[in-house]
C-alpha cells in the first residue's frame, strides 16, 4: 500500500540533510478535526513543540490508520541538531531505532529477518568495541499488520 497526499505531497529525499528545511506532513485526522480542512495550510508555518522549533507544512496525509497511535504531524526529524550531530552521524551510541519499511515484490519476513541478522552479524564483527554481548543488543522485523492489531488479538 502507497500513502499519498490529499493535499500537495509528502516527505521526500529532497527533504533531508542538513541542507534540508524543516518540514511536516499533517495527518488526514489532524487537518480535518483541527484545522477544519482548510486548504490553505500548506506552506504555513506550525510550531512543533514549547521550545520553538517550527517548520512548513507540505502536505496532508490521506485517511489511514495512525501509527503509532497518536501521530498527528510527521516531520523531517532528520534535519534536527540532534539528528545531524557528529554522534548520530559518526557514532554508534544511538540504539534505540524504529524503521517502517516495505518488503520488496517477492520478498518475505523471514528472507527479511535473515538479511537484517546478516547486517548486524557484520556490524559487530567489525565493531566489538560497540556491539559488546553484554548489552544484548537486537535487531528485529515485525509486519506493520501484526503490530497494530497486537492488541485486538483472540
Amino acid at each position: 500500500m502507497d500513502l499519498h497526499p490529499v493535499l500537495d505531497r509528502l516527505i521526500g529525499p529532497q527533504d533531508d540533510g542538513p541542507k534540508a528545511a524543516r518540514v511536516v506532513v499533517l495527518t488526514y485526522r489532524f487537518w480535518s478535526n483541527v484545522l477544519k480542512k482548510d486548504p490553505s495550510v500548506i506552506g504555513k508555518t506550525v510550531r512543533l513543540d514549547s521550545t520553538g522549533r517550527a517548520a512548513t507544512v507540505i502536505g496532508v496525509l490521506e485517511p489511514c490508520v495512525p501509527y503509532p497511535q497518536e501521530t498527528e504531524i510527521i516531520d523531517n526529524v532528520v534535519t534536527s541538531p540532534h539528528h545531524l550531530s557528529a554522534t548520530m552521524v559518526t557514532g554508534r551510541v544511538h540504539r534505540m531505532t524504529e524503521v517502517f519499511a516495505r518488503l520488496a515484490p517477492g520478498a518475505t519476513l523471514d528472507k527479511a529477518r535473515t538479511e537484517l541478522r546478516s547486517v548486524y552479524t557484520t556490524m559487530k564483527k567489525d565493531h566489538p568495541e560497540d556491539y559488546s554481548d553484554q548489552y544484548d543488543f537486537q535487531i528485529s522485523a515485525k509486519l506493520l499488520r501484526d503490530e497494530l492489531t497486537l492488541g485486538s488479538r483472540l
